[in-house]
């Protein structure tokens, strides 16, 4: 995910700036940069699991964690959300639209 997350930042960084809406890049790179820290706040709490500083990498990554969850609404990820409501309701739709779901043949 560091590693994915880097170079989408780095995409982004050097590629052609036309074909995506300006308005929206604060939110794309807040979204990579929050992925990227709660990447590598758990592969360095994984890695520092043993050691005395533990306790505040945990606070740390779950901090991260937090915050990343808190901005999800906002964020461009939501899309998910959005999309998964739409095919439960379109199939809801076609269920109940059905000939077999009216009881008719």
């Amino acid at each position: 995910m560091v590693a994915g997350c880097t170079g989408l930042l780095w995409l982004k960084i050097v590629g052609d700036p036309v074909p995506t809406a300006r308005r929206l890049w604060g939110a794309e790179y807040a979204l990579l940069v929050q992925l990227w820290l709660a990447a590598a706040t758990g592969l360095l709490l994984l890695a520092l699991r043993e050691t005395s500083a533990m306790g505040v990498l945990l606070a740390i990554h779950l901090g991260v964690i937090f915050a990343f969850f808190a901005l999800l609404p906002y964020s461009t990820f939501v899309h998910g959300l959005y999309r998964s409501a739409a095919l439960l309701r379109n199939a809801y739709e076609q269920q109940s639209a059905s000939p077999s779901a009216t009881g008719g043949h």
